[in-house]
């Protein structure tokens, strides 16, 4: 049983999981150390699976991230290129969606709220509501803080915010 977690941990992608495959692993190995309680097989059976499960569902959660972050990509460049509206809502909401699955943690996270802070950036300009340049500089600032100093993309995510707040300090009437 102890073997078969320990290939599990190796072939899980998220360290949460990881943490906790060792941890009931541990568990285990002082129960039959100590023989406090006896553990039978259909126990450990049932454990296993358990532990099978999160990985699996662990795997589909990264999988989802790769997959949303792909699309809002996809989506945005079409938005650069063509100038659609529809382009960059679909962009926003998957970058929304993706950062809501992203772990703090991760070391995507960062580059994903400063895409969501361009793009949110981008629909504030098309039609001017504050929400939209608020959201920018939350989700600006959120990647600066999340990102650590020594990361090469630190300016990136400092640029972003920056030109949100600039953004904030240009006036919204027009001189006719």
């Amino acid at each position: 049983m102890l073997e078969s977690l320990g290939t599990l941990a190796t072939t899980c992608d998220d360290d949460n999981l990881v943490l906790k495959i060792v941890g009931v692993a541990t568990l285990i190995n002082d129960m039959e150390q100590t023989k406090m309680e006896a553990i039978d097989d259909h126990r450990l059976c049932e454990l296993e699976s358990l532990v099978q499960n999160l990985c699996t569902n662990g795997n589909n959660v990264e999988s989802e991230i790769s997959s949303l972050h792909s699309k809002a990509l996809e989506s945005y460049n079409a938005f650069v290129r063509w100038g659609r509206l529809e382009d960059l809502e679909q962009a926003i909401a998957s970058l929304q969606k993706l950062n809501s699955l992203t772990p703090d943690g991760h070391p995507n996270k960062p580059g994903g709220l400063s895409n969501l802070g361009n793009a949110l950036h981008k629909r504030f300009e098309r039609f001017g509501e504050m929400a939209d340049l608020e959201d920018a500089i939350s989700s600006s600032r959120l990647a600066v803080s999340l990102t650590p100093d020594e990361d090469p993309n630190k300016p990136v995510c400092l640029q972003t915010s920056e030109i949100a707040l600039l953004a904030t300090l240009q006036p919204t009437w027009r001189a006719g």
